[in-house]
């Protein structure tokens, strides 16, 4: 009895060192995106339905390694003049297995969730988002474009489809503060 007790533990180990260990530590490519964390100030153009000209917005962003640096934690916040003040958050992350960026976006303007996802070429990450449903219109597709002048400065651009041909809705250039 003591054999068979003995030799059932000795099953189970190897079985459990057998399964596949999970890698708790954040994907390695989170280091590309290192330089984007801190306090960044920026003026905004946007480039709203209906407006014969972009409204200039004074915007500023926080961005932190968070979710045990498995994450970038964006949070963007924007004055729109008349409409008040606007906050965007924004989670991205390395995704090994689809060898793509992935965001999460979470806007005080739009309800639901802005689901991205895409590449970083060089200097430059462009993630396109799965359609979604603004309040008032039918389903839009955004893409989203970051180009890392230098480690203390970075243009942002914003657009969305429209009948197939990508529109300019927000641009501008950040620095670090």
């Amino acid at each position: 009895m003591k054999t068979l007790a003995i030799a059932a533990v000795l099953a189970a180990v190897v079985a459990a060192q057998a399964q596949p260990q999970v890698d708790m530590k954040p994907p390695p490519e989170m280091q590309k995106v290192a330089w984007m964390v801190g306090e960044w100030k920026g003026n905004m153009k946007m480039h709203m339905p209906g407006m014969d000209q972009p409204m200039d917005s004074a915007s500023t962003i926080s961005a932190r390694m968070g979710v045990g640096g498995r994450y970038l934690v964006v949070n963007f916040m924007s004055a729109m003049g008349d409409m008040g003040a606007t906050e965007h958050m924004e989670l991205i992350t390395y995704d090994p297995a689809q060898k793509k960026w992935v965001c999460w976006g979470f806007d005080s303007v739009a309800p639901g969730t802005m689901e991205s996802s895409g590449d970083l070429m060089g200097n430059k990450m462009v993630v396109t988002s799965k359609p979604m449903t603004m309040p008032g219109g039918p389903p839009d597709t955004f893409r989203t474009t970051v180009t890392k002048k230098s480690d203390t400065e970075f243009d942002f651009l914003l657009e969305h489809k429209v009948n197939d041909a990508w529109t300019s809705m927000i641009e501008g250039t950040f620095t670090k503060s």
